[in-house]
């Protein structure tokens, strides 16, 4: 998940909150970071699916 958050862009997020407002940009910071992987795993499946049907139409 750590590696995630970082593709992500959320390097200093990662530090111990301090505070309930650092908690809470914690929580949306994690919550953008896993919203970002899930919009950039379903675009690479909408790829993958792309691809394979050009090759199977392209023989």
């Amino acid at each position: 998940f750590l590696r995630q958050a970082r593709s992500a862009g959320i390097f200093y997020h990662a530090l111990e909150p301090r505070s309930e407002e650092d908690l809470a940009e914690l929580k949306l910071a994690l919550h953008s970071a896993v919203e970002q992987c899930r919009e950039q795993q379903q675009a690479e499946q909408r790829e993958h699916r792309l691809w394979r049907h050009l090759t199977t139409a392209l023989g």
